[in-house]
């Protein structure tokens, strides 16, 4: 969301362990910025979402499997496991972010899409097939859960309940946000082990 002088991001993990952890990584002799990253412990060390310190965040959530389209792979390499991670090392911007990622395209996200968000309120939404959505917010807000963010017709109660809320009323703090957050989250199985709220001009976390 966006609104006030304020550029918030909030979303739940789902996941089947609770071994949960952040962490900062800073950046190489090689790399731009230091960011805090969350994800799960023991075998599971991939970064699931994180935050740079200038304001980039990116995080994933769960769709319907979707077929790569072999086209991309024409001039392009595939993506490191921890590309997502890198960018963050690397970019400052939503726009500076996708120009990172055209060079890959992504064979592991058949089953997620990732959204980028940044300080200015600019954000984007891309799958295994590159961009599905990109948007700039002013004074408004995106919600962003489990189906293809292209998709007109869909069935998914965390979508529902918080623009049922928002709807009537957007007021852009991290009250609001925890809120909705516990009001969306998940119950075993597969449930909401930990939320995250961001305030990215701010790089609050």
């Amino acid at each position: 969301g966006k609104k006030n002088g304020r550029v918030l991001v909030g979303y739940n993990e789902d996941w089947y362990k609770s071994n949960s952890k952040y962490w900062f990584e800073y950046p190489s002799k090689k790399e731009k910025f230091g960011a805090v990253f969350f994800g799960f412990g023991g075998e599971f060390k991939i970064a699931q979402g994180g935050v740079n310190e200038k304001g980039l965040f990116f995080d994933g959530n769960a769709i319907p499997k979707q077929t790569l389209n072999d086209s991309l792979k024409s001039g392009r390499n595939a993506a490191p496991v921890p590309v997502f991670k890198n960018l963050l090392k690397h970019c400052a911007t939503v726009e500076e972010a996708l120009t990172y990622l055209n060079k890959y395209y992504i064979p592991f996200i058949k089953s997620v899409q990732i959204i980028l968000a940044d300080a200015t309120g600019n954000y984007a939404v891309i799958d295994i097939n590159g961009v599905v959505e990109k948007g700039s917010l002013s004074d408004g807000y995106r919600i962003i859960t489990n189906f293809r963010a292209s998709d007109k017709q869909y069935f998914c109660y965390r979508y529902d309940l918080t623009e049922a809320q928002l709807g009537k009323r957007f007021e852009n703090t991290v009250e609001e946000f925890e809120n909705l957050l516990i009001k969306a989250r998940q119950t075993y199985p597969g449930a909401t082990v930990y939320s995250t709220i961001s305030e990215l001009n701010t790089q609050k976390i």
